[in-house]
């Protein structure tokens, strides 16, 4: 085996294990070695980060829920600032990772790798980009707030332009759509957006679904069943804010 390999074989045991912090170790010097990952060695990036990082996230929500609290007592505060300074360490050792080795535009040339490879590998790391400016987002004051959640939207928009290099109902294609509705909803309080980009993405891949494999059938439904979810709940919220306004008018 030689050092990549030995790697590779490190982050799957490590993840058997439940080791993230092992796994993301292992395939950030997987990545510093150079050479484009393939589709497996991108899943198991993607999957040590978002292993590592959902607990960091639900305890940003725990913390977020105590913080009016913490603001009279000087001990408190204290330690929430060094968990956050924790946490924005975190998030930004994977966007430099995919930053400085993964989105690069050199790297098709120098690898032959042909345009439809590069751009769907380069489509899967500007979505994990969006994805972890908009975590980043979720424990940012206000002052860095804005910025972060611009950043994400910029990542999710070039990553919009790359998108017809997949099928509509792939669940990588169908994955961006829900987080970039999220971050209009949730973040940058743009409603409308939110429920049209969902909507158009939900349609186009009820119309292509019957053309998905085996393999991705599954999750496909699955993150399409998430954008109906969410999508029911815009549509109660838009009939319930009307409801008010048709009471103040």
């Amino acid at each position: 085996m030689n050092r990549r390999e030995t790697l590779i074989e490190i982050a799957k045991i490590s993840e058997q294990c439940e080791r993230f912090n092992d796994m993301t170790n292992a395939m950030r010097e997987v990545v510093k070695l150079g050479d484009p990952l393939s589709i497996e060695e991108r899943n198991l990036l993607s999957v040590a980060y978002k292993n590592k990082i959902s607990t960091k996230r639900s305890t940003s929500r725990i913390l977020s829920n105590i913080k009016e609290d913490a603001s009279k007592n000087d001990t408190l505060t204290a330690y929430l600032s060094d968990i956050n300074e924790e946490f924005e360490s975190s998030y930004s050792k994977i966007l430099n990772l995919l930053d400085s080795f993964l989105i690069v535009k050199e790297l098709r040339d120098e690898f032959n790798i042909s345009k439809e490879t590069f751009q769907e590998s380069k489509f899967f790391y500007l979505k994990m980009k969006g994805d972890y400016y908009r975590y980043l987002t979720e424990i940012a004051n206000e002052e860095n707030r804005q910025s972060l959640a611009e950043s994400s939207e910029t990542a999710y928009n070039q990553a919009s332009e790359l998108c017809s290099v997949l099928p509509a109902h792939n669940p990588v294609r169908l994955g961006l759509a829900l987080n970039h509705s999220v971050l209009y909803y949730e973040i940058l309080h743009l409603p409308k957006k939110a429920s049209d980009l969902a909507t158009k993405a939900f349609e186009d891949a009820i119309a292509a679904i019957d053309t998905s494999s085996r393999d991705s059938y599954k999750e496909s439904t699955m993150i399409m069943e998430l954008l109906c979810d969410i999508l029911s709940c815009y549509v109660a919220i838009f009939q319930y804010w009307s409801t008010v306004e048709d009471k103040l008018i």
